[in-house]
């Protein structure tokens, strides 16, 4: 247990103390709410570097949703701990991936995401399953309280929620 000053009056308490023993000042811990919030907007910002590039570096054609292409070690390294992070945070559930058909099962914190973040993250999980602009294959988002059918990812289409 380390002590550390309290910043009302100096006194040396507990790093474990709610509050200081001489002033009752309340000590405010770190993390919670505020550290979920940065790690999401740091996510958002490695998502939007890493779905707006093709394997070569250049930028995605701008037509269609931006989806990083290929199947790389490095690359899939990327999506599977951005992925992992996703889980981490309740966003995303698991992933079951097929031919051509790919189920995400989302959790309550995706849906307080705004459009934007939603597609990002759903072009990273069809990169993730299928690689290449594999133009007939679909990500399924569904609900991981219900099981049902939340919306659809494309690389033609892009994210329609229902």
């Amino acid at each position: 247990m380390a002590l550390k000053p309290c910043k009302e009056c100096g006194t040396e308490i507990s790093s474990s103390a709610t509050a200081c023993p001489k002033c009752g000042a309340p000590i405010k811990k770190a993390g919670g709410c505020a550290t979920a919030a940065v790690v999401l907007v740091g996510l958002i910002i490695v998502l939007g570097v890493a779905t707006n590039l093709t394997d070569d570096g250049s930028p995605a054609p701008a037509a269609k949703p931006r989806v990083k292409t290929g199947h790389s070690p490095e690359l899939q390294g990327q999506r599977e701990k951005l992925l992992t992070e996703l889980r981490d945070l309740g966003i995303i559930g698991r992933i079951d991936c097929r031919d051509r058909v790919a189920d995400a099962w989302i959790e309550p914190a995706f849906y307080a995401l705004d459009f934007d973040s939603k597609q990002k993250f759903s072009s990273v999980v069809y990169a993730y399953c299928f690689g290449t602009s594999e133009e007939n294959a679909v990500v399924t988002l569904r609900d991981n309280r219900t099981g049902k059918e939340a919306g659809e990812f494309s690389a033609l289409r892009g994210l329609r929620m229902e």
